[in-house]
């Protein structure tokens, strides 16, 4: 004699996946109902606000300031009575005003202008992350002159420090921190 104990462990695990199978896409499809019915509620409400917010002109002027091929900055020249503060027309050589702030003050012939930067320096890069400036230049800049006690550092730091968003700055060399010489 046979007995029947009812279904098999095996069914029970097909009807179980089954209907997790049938809850999963039942969420999937509410989920992409309920997606294109708040699309459809607020797409008007964020095409005007799109419209109001002028983006397109920002992205215009953005794309436009690129594109010229020079940058008023405002770097710290030493003259033979003191260092003042001078803006100079300068050439987009990088991709933010900080960039060429430093370029300008490594490379630019200013008249009047001591050069004590050595002039073969070359700037590998320079970050602002939370105030702090980093400034990597290349071994060169060690061999630079002082004159009356003003050194390069000094400069650099001058240049940068009239940045209001910059609140202290660090020179790296080749990527090493400099040690200062007591």
């Amino acid at each position: 004699m046979i007995e029947y104990l009812g279904p098999d462990k095996d069914e029970k695990k097909k009807k179980v996946s089954h209907n997790t199978l049938l809850i999963s896409l039942s969420l999937i499809i509410l989920f992409i109902i309920w997606t294109i019915v708040m699309s459809a509620i607020f797409y008007p409400r964020l095409k005007d606000a799109y419209k109001e917010s002028d983006i397109d002109a920002l992205i215009a002027k953005r794309e436009a300031a690129n594109e010229q091929l020079e940058r008023k900055v405002n770097i710290a020249l030493l003259t033979k009575n003191a260092i003042i503060m001078e803006d100079v027309i300068t050439e987009r050589r990088g991709g933010d005003i900080y960039h060429d702030t430093i370029e300008a003050l490594l490379h630019d012939e200013i008249e009047g202008k001591i050069g004590i930067i050595h002039p073969d320096t070359r700037l590998i890069g320079i970050t602002v992350s939370r105030g702090i400036c980093y400034v990597d230049f290349s071994r060169k800049f060690l061999d630079s002159k002082s004159y009356n006690g003003i050194t390069a550092t000094e400069l650099v730091n001058r240049s940068l420090y009239h940045f209001p968003t910059i609140e202290k700055v660090v020179i790296l060399i080749e990527g090493e921190r400099i040690e200062k010489k007591e």
